[in-house]
């Protein structure tokens, strides 16, 4: 190979790869330093490496656009070919390194990976972003595997306490809402924590068990007897089904606790079965059912909690479309709660949609060119209670609940980023005591590691 070539094969694989070591993602890498061809361009760049099968140039040309159209099974033939030619041509075996690990071959991918690591010339920012992907091929072989989210930031509402209009009902009788229980705007510190660890028990079909763990916690500026902490966990097994081009379904066992103003307030625990269905590429759907117990802990400011002891069932179906860089989510579920006073007991309809899409970063502020994403999240849910409350109304209570929040995620680094939202809630109440909205606004940081 030429100096003039191999000077080109350094320039153009070391800008792939600093590219890829920031999204992880070689198809987005390669699109993001040229512009995204097309099928007809993948055919002729064929057409070249059949016209001169050793001209390794068109052969490495062929390999950038077959990745850059997510056919990385044809960019790794092409430039394995190429290490026919030159065995020890480092550029190569970093980009199958790459393309190995998003195909999610970790073993090749190390190999390859490990091969680039032995050389000396190694350029010290290509050997740190080799590194990053070789632990991370390590981990993804590893039968324990961890995964760690925080988000803490601070919230506005201006409706904190939830409350009512001016009017509600007393026996059936219009009354004043009493001044102190009267709607009040707040700030509030939030902190949302997840982890997850996953088990893989070595089988063929990647069986394995799944762990769970969450914590939301909420301090008020001025309310704090709406101070909340909720805590969550769930175990179980998720399973390949053999032969159904990848349907896999998870039972779990599901245990919560509610604590309101640091005291006990709830306390769940149950099981369900989560059922996930691969449709076609792009397409997914999945059915989840699930039943638990709570129970509820009295005090002086709920001194009536017991009443809403009871069981909880429910059934949620949702179907995801993802294109580049974007999707939406379709969701729609039901649900049954049981409680001790049948004025408490509801049936729960609930219609959403979660889209996103990436878009280029108007500000670069991560520095390595990651996009920011916009997301929506919308839903409509309808209640209908099973008797009426003969201290509120004689009339049976119903309820329609609207939603909508929108975000903006900016990225800081591959593991660091920034938000800020805002969000709607309106509930309409056949009965005054239970009509509200409230406006949010919410900003704050992510991590991930």
């Amino acid at each position: 190979m030429t100096g003039r070539s191999m000077r080109r094969w350094g320039v153009t694989v070391v800008i792939a790869l600093a590219l890829a070591s920031s999204c992880l993602d070689a198809s987005r890498c390669y699109a993001a330093a040229n512009e995204t061809p097309a099928d007809l361009d993948l055919e002729r760049a064929f057409q070249a490496v059949l016209a001169d099968p050793a001209d390794l140039d068109a052969a490495f040309e062929y390999a950038r656009i077959a990745a850059a159209l997510g056919d990385f099974e044809a960019a790794i033939s092409s430039l394995e070919r190429i290490l026919m030619f030159e065995p020890n041509l480092l550029q190569v075996q970093v980009e199958l390194g790459v393309l190995y690990f998003r195909l999610g071959s970790y073993e090749a991918a190390q190999s390859y990976l490990k091969q680039a690591l032995d050389h000396e010339n190694l350029p010290p920012d290509v050997r740190t972003r080799v590194e990053t992907f070789l632990e991370e091929a390590k981990r993804q072989v590893s039968p324990h595997r961890y995964s760690v989210s925080v988000s803490s930031g601070l919230r506005y509402q201006s409706n904190a306490n939830l409350a009512p209009g001016n009017t509600i009902l007393s026996f059936g009788t219009p009354t004043a809402l009493p001044g102190e229980f009267a709607s009040e705007e707040d700030f509030s510190a939030f902190f949302n924590g997840r982890a997850r660890y996953r088990y893989d028990f070595g089988g063929a079909h990647g069986d394995h068990l799944e762990a769970n763990v969450g914590v939301f916690a909420s301090r008020q500026f001025s309310l704090d007897e709406f101070n909340t902490t909720y805590v969550y966990a769930d175990l179980g097994p998720r399973i390949v089904l053999p032969g159904t081009g990848g349907i896999t379904v998870r039972p779990y066992a599901t245990a919560s606790a509610l604590f309101i103003k640091d005291a006990s307030y709830q306390g769940a625990g149950g099981a369900g079965a989560k059922l996930d269905l691969p449709i076609s590429p792009g397409w997914s759907a999945s059915l989840d059912a699930s039943f638990k117990y709570e129970a509820h802990d009295a005090s002086i400011d709920r001194p009536n909690a017991a009443e809403l002891d009871g069981q909880e069932s429910g059934l949620v179906a949702d179907i995801t479309y993802e294109f580049g860089g974007g999707g939406v989510t379709l969701v729609g579920g039901i649900s049954t709660i049981s409680a001790r006073a049948s004025f408490e007991t509801y049936r729960e309809y609930s219609a959403g949609i979660f889209a996103w899409k990436s878009i280029p970063a108007p500000v670069d502020v991560s520095g390595s060119g990651l996009p920011w994403i916009v997301s929506l999240d919308a839903s409509v849910l309808n209640r209908d209670y099973s008797a009426a409350n003969p201290a509120v109304s004689p009339r049976v209570r119903n309820e329609d609940e609207l939603r909508a929040d929108v975000k903006l995620l900016v990225p800081v680094s591959r593991s660091v980023s920034v938000f800020a939202g805002a969000g709607w809630q309106d509930v309409r109440s056949s009965l005054p005591n239970y009509t509200f909205d409230n406006i949010t606004g919410l900003a704050g940081f992510n991590l991930r590691f």
